[in-house]
Protein backbone atom coordinates (compact mmCIF):
# COMPACT_ATOMS: atom_id res chain seq x y z
CA UNK A 1 0.00 0.00 0.00
CA UNK A 2 1.22 3.67 -0.73
CA UNK A 3 2.69 5.36 2.29
CA UNK A 4 0.10 8.67 1.74
CA UNK A 5 -2.77 5.91 1.32
CA UNK A 6 -2.11 4.67 4.49
CA UNK A 7 -2.01 7.84 6.60
CA UNK A 8 -4.86 9.31 4.65
CA UNK A 9 -7.04 6.99 6.15
CA UNK A 10 -5.34 7.50 9.89
CA UNK A 11 -6.03 10.83 10.11
CA UNK A 12 -9.35 11.00 10.92
CA UNK A 13 -8.33 7.72 13.33
CA UNK A 14 -5.49 9.58 14.71
CA UNK A 15 -7.91 12.39 15.33
CA UNK A 16 -10.66 10.59 17.51
CA UNK A 17 -7.42 8.86 19.83
CA UNK A 18 -5.91 12.40 19.89
CA UNK A 19 -9.13 13.79 21.56
CA UNK A 20 -9.99 10.51 23.74
CA UNK A 21 -6.40 10.24 24.88
CA UNK A 22 -7.20 13.97 25.91
CA UNK A 23 -10.57 13.15 27.58
CA UNK A 24 -8.09 10.02 29.22
CA UNK A 25 -5.72 12.38 31.11
CA UNK A 26 -2.91 13.46 29.18
CA UNK A 27 -2.06 17.04 27.98
CA UNK A 28 -0.05 17.21 24.49
CA UNK A 29 1.47 20.29 23.16
CA UNK A 30 0.78 19.08 19.45
CA UNK A 31 0.58 15.78 17.46
CA UNK A 32 1.69 14.00 13.93
CA UNK A 33 2.38 11.00 11.56
CA UNK A 34 5.69 10.38 11.30
CA UNK A 35 7.21 8.00 8.16
CA UNK A 36 11.00 7.57 8.09
CA UNK A 37 13.27 5.24 6.32
CA UNK A 38 14.88 3.96 9.38
CA UNK A 39 11.39 2.87 10.46
CA UNK A 40 9.69 1.51 7.47
CA UNK A 41 6.44 2.40 9.19
CA UNK A 42 3.84 5.18 10.03
CA UNK A 43 4.07 6.05 14.21
CA UNK A 44 1.83 8.73 15.81
CA UNK A 45 3.84 10.90 17.71
CA UNK A 46 2.81 12.93 20.75
CA UNK A 47 4.62 15.88 22.30
CA UNK A 48 3.93 15.92 25.97
CA UNK A 49 5.11 18.40 28.53
CA UNK A 50 3.79 15.72 30.95
CA UNK A 51 6.92 12.77 29.80
CA UNK A 52 9.16 15.10 31.44
CA UNK A 53 6.70 16.32 34.88
CA UNK A 54 4.99 12.59 35.00
CA UNK A 55 7.27 10.09 33.13
CA UNK A 56 6.90 7.97 29.96
CA UNK A 57 5.10 4.88 31.99
CA UNK A 58 3.01 7.24 33.80
CA UNK A 59 1.83 8.95 30.67
CA UNK A 60 1.32 5.77 28.63
CA UNK A 61 -1.87 4.70 30.56
CA UNK A 62 -4.04 7.25 29.00
CA UNK A 63 -2.49 6.16 25.13
CA UNK A 64 -4.02 2.58 26.62
CA UNK A 65 -6.81 3.21 28.23
CA UNK A 66 -7.79 5.23 24.75
CA UNK A 67 -6.73 2.55 22.55
CA UNK A 68 -8.98 0.22 24.43
CA UNK A 69 -11.74 2.60 24.45
CA UNK A 70 -11.85 2.55 20.70
CA UNK A 71 -11.45 -0.75 19.60
CA UNK A 72 -13.22 -0.08 15.67
CA UNK A 73 -10.43 2.79 15.06
CA UNK A 74 -6.90 0.96 13.01
CA UNK A 75 -4.33 1.96 15.70
CA UNK A 76 -2.62 0.03 18.04
CA UNK A 77 -0.89 1.96 21.40
CA UNK A 78 2.68 -0.21 19.92
CA UNK A 79 2.08 2.58 16.65
CA UNK A 80 2.24 5.64 19.12
CA UNK A 81 5.16 7.35 20.60
CA UNK A 82 5.44 10.17 23.47
CA UNK A 83 7.88 12.21 23.07
CA UNK A 84 9.08 15.02 25.16
CA UNK A 85 9.00 18.35 24.04
CA UNK A 86 12.91 19.37 24.21
CA UNK A 87 13.35 16.58 21.54
CA UNK A 88 14.54 18.05 18.33
CA UNK A 89 12.09 17.02 16.09
CA UNK A 90 9.29 17.67 18.83
CA UNK A 91 10.49 21.18 19.22
CA UNK A 92 10.51 22.18 15.32
CA UNK A 93 7.17 20.54 15.41
CA UNK A 94 5.70 22.69 17.57
CA UNK A 95 7.44 25.80 16.41
CA UNK A 96 6.02 24.63 12.64
CA UNK A 97 2.78 24.97 14.51
CA UNK A 98 3.08 27.97 15.91
CA UNK A 99 4.72 29.90 12.58
CA UNK A 100 2.65 28.28 9.87
CA UNK A 101 -1.64 27.98 11.48
CA UNK A 102 -3.49 25.62 9.47
CA UNK A 103 -7.20 24.54 9.79
CA UNK A 104 -6.21 21.72 7.53
CA UNK A 105 -2.55 20.40 8.95
CA UNK A 106 0.58 20.12 7.60
CA UNK A 107 2.43 18.07 5.43
CA UNK A 108 6.54 17.90 5.98
CA UNK A 109 7.98 15.83 2.82
CA UNK A 110 11.44 14.39 2.22
CA UNK A 111 13.54 16.90 4.41
CA UNK A 112 15.47 17.79 7.56
CA UNK A 113 13.41 18.38 10.40
CA UNK A 114 14.57 18.98 13.83
CA UNK A 115 17.56 17.18 12.88
CA UNK A 116 15.69 14.12 11.80
CA UNK A 117 15.43 12.98 7.85
CA UNK A 118 11.51 13.09 7.51
CA UNK A 119 10.26 10.90 4.64
CA UNK A 120 7.41 12.38 5.32
CA UNK A 121 4.85 13.45 7.99
CA UNK A 122 1.68 14.95 8.76
CA UNK A 123 0.83 17.49 11.92
CA UNK A 124 -2.20 18.00 12.92
CA UNK A 125 -3.71 21.17 13.32
CA UNK A 126 -4.23 23.02 16.50
CA UNK A 127 -7.96 23.19 17.02
CA UNK A 128 -9.56 23.51 20.46
CA UNK A 129 -8.79 19.73 21.54
CA UNK A 130 -5.78 20.41 20.84
CA UNK A 131 -4.83 23.37 23.54
CA UNK A 132 -3.88 22.63 27.07
CA UNK A 133 -6.83 21.37 28.61
CA UNK A 134 -7.27 22.17 31.95
CA UNK A 135 -11.15 21.82 31.81
CA UNK A 136 -10.89 18.53 30.16
CA UNK A 137 -9.13 16.89 32.62
CA UNK A 138 -11.41 18.75 35.52
CA UNK A 139 -14.37 17.54 33.71
CA UNK A 140 -13.23 13.64 33.61
CA UNK A 141 -15.55 12.13 36.38
CA UNK A 142 -13.98 9.90 38.71
CA UNK A 143 -13.53 6.11 38.91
Amino acid sequence: MDRALLVAYRIGDGRILLDQIRREGLDYLCAFWLFTNDNQKWELNIVSQEVITKGLKDCYWPVIRAVKALPDLRIESSEVTLLEPRRPIAREAVRQLARYPSEKGMWVESTMFGRTYVESMYIYPQTPSNQPAQAAAESRSPI
